[in-house]
């Protein structure tokens, strides 16, 4: 069910491999807070294809990063690990919706969840 809500959405669900990366880009630099596109750019220096599925619908390269962005924001990080309880999530309001800044911190239970890893 879940994919199929982010297919009528128009978005393609993330896939385990990819969200391992993310994952383990959360442990690494998510001990203090972070703005979302800190790790949406680290995972399109690794896998740039990502950003082809939003190029298409995006008029520039920097709103398709945009959207990414709050696709990981919206989908990953506060619906799916927030929602875990493995990281915080926080949106600090600008003057327009685009100034909107999100931040995310990984929290202790994602450290001892992770720990192995």
């Amino acid at each position: 069910m879940g994919h199929f809500v982010l297919y009528t959405e128009g978005y393609e669900p993330i896939d385990p491999f990819h969200l391992g990366y993310l994952l383990s880009f959360i442990q690494r630099y998510g001990g203090r807070e972070r703005e979302v596109s800190f790790f949406s750019d680290r995972l399109l220096e690794l896998f740039p294809d990502f950003l082809d599925r939003y190029s298409e619908r995006y008029r520039s390269e920097e709103v398709a990063k945009q959207a990414f962005s709050g696709y990981l924001y919206n989908r990953i990080f506060s619906r799916l690990l927030a929602e875990l309880g493995l990281v915080e999530t926080r949106e600090v309001k600008g003057s327009t919706y685009s100034d909107n800044k999100y931040l995310i911190r990984r929290t202790e239970l994602f450290d001892q969840v992770f720990a192995v890893w």
